[in-house]
C-alpha cells in the first residue's frame, strides 16, 4: 500500500476489531471436518456469547457428540442453516 493510499484509507489492511486478529488465517481443520461430514452444509467464522471468535458449523442434523470442541484453535458452535435464495 502506498503512502498516499494509507492517507486515504487509514484502516486498509488493519482490523478495526481486535478480536478479528485472533481468528485463524487458515481454516484447514474446519474444511476437512466439513468435507468428511455430509450433514454439515458449511462453516464460517462467528463469535461466541462471550464475544470471542469461533468456528460456526451449519448443520441441521449432526450428532452433537461428533462435534469437536475446537477447530483451527477456535471453539465450535453449531447453527441450523437458514434458507438460501438462489436468485440472490
Amino acid at each position: 500500500m502506498s503512502a498516499d493510499e494509507s492517507d486515504v484509507r487509514p484502516h486498509a489492511g488493519k482490523s478495526r476489531y481486535p478480536e478479528d486478529a485472533k481468528a485463524p488465517q487458515q481454516v484447514n481443520e474446519a474444511e476437512e471436518f466439513t468435507a468428511r461430514h455430509e450433514e454439515v452444509q458449511g462453516f464460517g467464522l462467528g463469535i461466541t456469547d462471550e464475544g470471542e471468535p469461533c468456528v460456526v458449523l451449519f448443520s441441521d442434523g449432526i450428532d452433537p457428540q461428533r462435534v469437536p470442541e475446537t477447530l483451527d484453535g477456535l471453539p465450535v458452535r453449531v447453527d441450523k442453516p437458514g434458507p438460501f435464495d438462489a436468485g440472490a
